[in-house]
C-alpha cells in the first residue's frame, strides 16, 4: 500500500514558496548516538530534529557501530536489523536499546550473527528496562566509542599525511571521476593527480540517492557513476594516499552524501577519511521530492559526522541551476546558500568546512560573487545581510520566462573582506544561539 500522507503545506522561505506533503516518520528516539556526536557531549539545539529519527539514521548507527556485510541478494545487514526492530519494538526508542539487548542475552558473538537471525525471524527484539537496559547503553556505547575513535583517528591521519607531503597550493584544481568501475576509476584518479589535480570527485551512480540502501563491496557496474559503498571509499583512499605520496601533496578525496542515505554515506566516509562531501540540506526536498522532515533530521546526523571527521562540506546551489531551470529557479539559489549554512553551523561545522569560509579559507579564492534579479528584494536584503557589498547593476542581464529583460543586482565578498563578515556572520549567529557563537 502507497505510503499516505498526513498533512499538506508549504515551506516559505521570502520568495520561494515549496509545496510538500508530510508523511509519517519515527517518533521520540532517545539513543545513545547523539551525545557521542560532540566530544564535549552537547544535546542537540534543534529540538525538533533531536526528538526524530528514522532508519537512514538506525542504519548509520550500525554502520559506525562497526556493522557490514549484506545478505545472498546483496541487501544491507543493517537494513535487515533495522527492518527487523521496526516491525518488532518500532524506532520510538531507536535501534540501540533493542539491538544490543538481544546481542548481550542473545549469546551472539557479534552483530553480524544477530543481524542474519533477525533476517531469518529468528530473533525476539523488545525495549529493555532496568538493568537490561543499562546493560544494553553499555554495550551499544562501548561499540560506537570504536567507531568513533576510527573517525578521530582518521582525522590525525589526513593531518599527519600532509605534514608527510604537503598542502598543494590554492586555489585547488577539482576534477571528477566517473567510470561506474571503482578499478577503472582509480587509474583514472592517479592520472589526474599527476596532471594537477588538488581534489578527486567520484560520480555516485545514476539514481544512487533515491535507493534506500547502501550498496556493499566493491562495485564495476556504476550507470554515469560509481556507486558509493564503503569498499570503494576505501581502494580510493589507499590509491590517492600512495599517489599523495609519490607526488609529495596531499590529494584530497570527495563523494556524495545525499538522498534517503545521507546519514549512512556520511558515517562511511568518516570511517574511511575522505576529505570532502557534497552535502546538501535543502537538495532532496526540492528536486528529490524526499520526505522534508526526513531530509531535516538526516542532514543534522550527517552533518555532525562531518564536523567530528574534519569533513568539508560543498552545497549543492550548482546542481540546483543545471537540475532546473536556472532563471526560474535562480531565486532558491539564495536562500539554500543561508539554509545550508544556517543548518551547518547548527551542526556543529566550522567556518573551514564550509561556504564562504570553504571558498577564503580552505580553497584561497580572492572572491565569492553573488547575483539576483534586481526586483528581488528579499533576496537582496538577505546577501547584504551576509555582509556582501553592493556592486551595480547589470543591465538587461538575461530574459525570463515571461519576456521580460532581467536587470541583475552584482554583490561581492572579497578576501582582505573576508575576516570582517566572518565576524559579523559569527554574531548574528550568537544573537540566536549563544553557546553556538564562538564556534
Amino acid at each position: 500500500m502507497a505510503a499516505r500522507s498526513i498533512a499538506s503545506l508549504s515551506l516559505s522561505f521570502g520568495l520561494v514558496s515549496i509545496p510538500v506533503k508530510l508523511y509519517s516518520a519515527t517518533e521520540n528516539s532517545a539513543t545513545v548516538r547523539f551525545n557521542m556526536l560532540a566530544k564535549d557531549g552537547a544535546r542537540l539545539k534543534q529540538q525538533y530534529v533531536s526528538e526524530k529519527d528514522g532508519q537512514p539514521v538506525e542504519r548509520a548507527v550500525l554502520r559506525l557501530a562497526g556493522l557490514s556485510g549484506a545478505d545472498a541478494d546483496g541487501m544491507p545487514l543493517v537494513n535487515h536489523l533495522v527492518d527487523a526492530v521496526r516491525a518488532q519494538t518500532g524506532l520510538e526508542h531507536g535501534v540501540a536499546l533493542p539491538a544490543w539487548d538481544a546481542l548481550v542475552s542473545g549469546g551472539y558473538p557479534d552483530l553480524a550473527a544477530l543481524a542474519v537471525a533477525a533476517a531469518a525471524g529468528q530473533v525476539s527484539l523488545r525495549i529493555p528496562a532496568g538493568a537490561d537496559a543499562d546493560a544494553a547503553r553499555t554495550a551499544a556505547g562501548h561499540a560506537l566509542a570504536g567507531g568513533f575513535a576510527r573517525i578521530d583517528a582518521n582525522r590525525a591521519k589526513r593531518q599527519e599525511m600532509i605534514d608527510q607531503t604537503a598542502e598543494p597550493r590554492k586555489p585547488w584544481m577539482y576534477l571528477i571521476v566517473a567510470t561506474g568501475d571503482i578499478y577503472e576509476d582509480i587509474p583514472q584518479a592517479q592520472a589526474a593527480a599527476r596532471e594537477g589535480a588538488d581534489v578527486v570527485a567520484v560520480i555516485r551512480s545514476t539514481g544512487q540517492s533515491l535507493l534506500d540502501y547502501v550498496p556493499e563491496g566493491a562495485t564495476r557496474e556504476g550507470f554515469a557513476g560509481t556507486y558509493a559503498t564503503q569498499e570503494n571509499f576505501r581502494l580510493m583512499r589507499a590509491a590517492l594516499d600512495d599517489v599523495s605520496r609519490e607526488l609529495g601533496r596531499y590529494v584530497r578525496l570527495t563523494n556524495y552524501a545525499s538522498g534517503l542515505c545521507m546519514p549512512e554515506i556520511a558515517s562511511l566516509a568518516g570511517l574511511e577519511r575522505l576529505d570532502m562531501m557534497l552535502n546538501d540540506s535543502m537538495y532532496g526536498i526540492i528536486f528529490r521530492d524526499i520526505n522534508p522532515r526526513r531530509t531535516l533530521i538526516d542532514q543534522r546526523f550527517s552533518r555532525q559526522i562531518h564536523a567530528r571527521a574534519g569533513i568539508i562540506i560543498n552545497t549543492g546551489e550548482d546542481n540546483y541551476l543545471t537540475t532546473a531551470d536556472p532563471v526560474d529557479s535562480a531565486h532558491t539559489v539564495i536562500v539554500s546558500q543561508l539554509l545550508n549554512e544556517f543548518f551547518a553551523k547548527e551542526a556543529g561545522l566550522a567556518d573551514s568546512q564550509l561556504g564562504l569560509g570553504h571558498a577564503f579559507d580552505t580553497l584561497g579564492l580572492r572572491r565569492v560573487e553573488f547575483k539576483t534579479d534586481a526586483l528581488n528584494e528579499q533576496s537582496r536584503a538577505a546577501i547584504l545581510g551576509i555582509g556582501a557589498q553592493f556592486e551595480g547593476i547589470f543591465r538587461k542581464h538575461m530574459v525570463m520566462a515571461n519576456g521580460r529583460a532581467r536587470d541583475s543586482a552584482y554583490y561581492s565578498v572579497i578576501d582582505t573582506e573576508w575576516p570582517d563578515v566572518r565576524a559579523h556572520l559569527q554574531a548574528r549567529l550568537a544573537r540566536h544561539h549563544p553557546e553556538e557563537g564562538s564556534r
